[in-house]
C-alpha cells in the first residue's frame, strides 16, 4: 500500500522484511531492485485505491486447493463482495492501457512509470 503523509511517501508490505513502513524510495530501491538483471520478464505493478479494493476484490481462495498448492488457506474468513464469491482471476489481467484508473481493478504500471508514481506523489 502507498501512503502519503507529511513524511512523504510510504509502503506498507508485510510480504518484505523492510521496515513497516517503509519510503517509497526505500521499496522500490530494496524490494523491486529496478537495476537488478535477473528479471528476464516485463515487470508490471497494479495500483488500485485502497477503498476500492475494498470493495472490489473477492477470492474464496480455490486456487489454494489443489495437489500443487505449497500452503494451506489461512484461518480467518474469504474475502467477497455483495456480488462476488472470487474474482481473483480479474485481478491478475495485467495490461499497461488500462490506465488511467478507470475500471474496477486500478492502474497497471510498467516499471518506470511505478517508479514514477513512488517518487512524485
Amino acid at each position: 500500500m502507498l501512503h502519503h503523509d507529511q513524511q512523504g511517501e510510504l509502503i506498507f508490505d508485510l510480504d518484505t522484511t523492510l521496515q513497516f513502513p517503509c519510503s517509497a524510495k526505500e521499496y522500490v530501491e530494496k524490494a523491486i531492485r529496478p537495476d537488478c538483471e535477473c528479471h528476464n520478464n516485463r515487470r508490471l505493478f497494479r495500483v488500485v485505491d485502497a477503498k476500492l479494493y475494498i470493495e472490489k476484490f473477492a477470492s474464496d481462495r480455490s486456487h489454494m486447493i489443489s495437489p500443487e498448492t505449497f500452503a494451506h488457506p489461512p484461518p480467518w474468513p474469504i474475502i467477497v463482495t455483495h456480488n462476488c464469491q472470487n474474482n481473483l482471476s480479474k485481478w491478475l489481467e495485467v495490461a499497461v492501457d488500462r490506465c488511467p484508473h478507470t475500471d474496477s481493478y486500478g492502474c497497471v504500471f510498467d516499471l518506470e512509470q511505478f517508479e514514477k508514481l513512488c517518487s512524485s506523489c
